[in-house]
């Protein structure tokens, strides 16, 4: 597996049929080797291609530069690193390692962001610091988002509260983002929603409890 830089406008005839045993390429390798190399991410704001390659013998995060390759990332033998994204100024790159969140800066700086919870997969890190992503959490895969409570995906729309205690709401097919209500600051998390009705848990007394809230425009 490697990673290959195609461009939408090359009309090369792709449906050749192949012989037994043959070798397919239908484009040219990004970073042709031996190793496999995957995922490879433009850099927001920039030039560079970031992408996991095996060819120092494990996963890690490798950085092209036009023609010269640098390698970012050296973890233990023992790690595997599943995704990553940029962040949206380039200078940072957010991967799971070992279902753990790290972020890993371009001059090669590592911080391990502290969550509660076992990281599945990366979407995008997001102008503000959020991250969306998706977690396992008491054994259900749902999304969640550092900086905000849990996602609920509900009629094509993403429901969830920031760091403000404000309930936000995303149309994925429309793809637009409102505010669309203040919450109270001790919310835990949204649970389900049945607009305009919200689950949700509080916290009382360091004790968490659940609630019903209906929801009231602005």
């Amino acid at each position: 597996m490697q990673a290959a830089d195609n461009n939408l406008t090359n009309k090369q005839n792709n449906q050749q049929r192949l012989a037994f045993n043959e070798v397919r390429q239908p484009y040219p390798s990004m970073v042709r080797s031996i190793a496999k190399d995957t995922d490879a991410q433009f850099q927001p704001k920039g030039n560079l291609i970031a992408f996991i390659s095996t060819r120092s013998g494990i996963n890690q995060i490798w950085i092209k530069n036009n023609d010269q390759l640098t390698q970012l990332t050296n973890f233990p033998i023992d790690t595997v690193i599943s995704t990553f994204k940029w962040n949206q100024s380039g200078d940072s790159i957010i991967l799971t390692a070992n279902s753990a969140l790290i972020k890993v800066s371009l001059d090669k700086t590592i911080e391990r962001i502290s969550v509660d919870y076992t990281v599945d997969n990366l979407y995008q890190w997001q102008e503000n610091n959020d991250i969306l992503m998706t977690i396992r959490q008491a054994g259900e895969l749902r999304f969640s988002q550092v900086g905000s409570k849990c996602f609920i995906l509900k009629n094509n729309s993403i429901y969830s509260v920031n760091k403000q205690a404000q309930l936000w709401q995303y149309d994925v097919n429309n793809q637009t983002f409102q505010i669309i209500g203040q919450l109270d600051p001790y919310i835990d998390f949204i649970s389900d929603i049945r607009y305009p009705d919200i689950l949700l848990t509080q916290i009382i007394n360091a004790k968490k409890e659940i609630v019903e809230l209906k929801h009231r425009e602005y």
